[in-house]
């Protein structure tokens, strides 16, 4: 989707270039249980804070979801509607 820039000087410098996708095994589940408590410990103790993004009414939604793909949202997403 994003195009490599420079592909040509990671050749010739004979770099190394490596991904990772959370599911592998030796990433995301390995992981998992100690992430969850550090980052729970982080937010509960004000270290981390969690950035929310809150679009209010129903009526904003199309816009915000335009805004997302984007890139003009940080933070969680978050569409906070009214109950009849």
């Amino acid at each position: 989707q994003y195009p490599i820039r420079n592909l040509m000087q990671i050749i010739s410098k004979r770099l190394t270039m490596r991904g990772f996708i959370v599911d592998d095994a030796n990433m995301g589940p390995r992981y998992a249980v100690e992430h969850q408590q550090k980052v729970q410990e982080w937010l509960g103790g004000g270290i981390f804070k969690a950035t929310v993004d809150v679009t209010k009414g129903i009526d904003n939604a199309a816009q915000r979801l335009v805004s997302l793909f984007e890139g003009r949202s940080f933070g969680k997403a978050v569409l906070e509607v009214d109950r009849p």
